[in-house]
C-alpha cells in the first residue's frame, strides 16, 4: 500500500487500530471507507491546480458507476480511468506481478511539466 499525502497518518493509524484489534482485512475491507470517500467528489470540479486523477475500473472497492466523469472535474484534472489495475497498484504480469506501471505513469506525469 502506498500512502502519501496530507491525510497519510489518518489512514496508518486506521491500519493500526485494526490490526491491534486481531482485525482481519475482510474486518478492514467492510467497516473503513476508502479514500476519497464520495463526499469528495462534488469537489473535484473546483480543483484549481494540476491534478492526476487516477483509479482503474476494475477496482472493486470503486465501481465504475460511481467514478467520475470527465464533465464532473475541474479542467486542470487529468483523468485516467484505465480498464485494468484493480485497487492495489496496477500491479502487471505472471504472478507475483510487476509495480513498475504505477511509478512510472507518475513520472511521465510530472515530466510532463505539470
Amino acid at each position: 500500500m502506498h500512502i502519501v499525502g496530507e491525510q497519510a497518518s489518518k489512514l496508518v493509524h486506521i491500519g493500526q487500530l485494526v490490526m491491534n484489534l486481531n482485525g482481519t482485512v475482510r474486518d478492514l475491507v467492510s467497516n473503513v471507507f476508502n479514500y476519497p470517500t464520495l463526499a469528495e467528489k462534488p469537489l473535484l470540479s473546483s480543483i484549481s491546480v494540476p491534478t492526476l486523477l487516477l483509479n482503474a475500473r476494475n477496482d472493486p472497492f470503486m465501481p465504475t458507476a460511481v467514478l467520475p466523469h470527465s464533465n464532473e472535474v475541474a479542467c486542470s484534472v487529468t483523468l485516467e480511468l484505465p480498464h485494468e489495475g484493480g485497487h492495489v497498484g496496477f500491479v502487471t504480469g505472471r504472478f507475483p506481478g510487476q509495480l513498475s506501471w504505477l511509478p512510472q505513469r507518475l513520472l511521465h506525469y510530472f515530466d510532463a511539466g505539470v
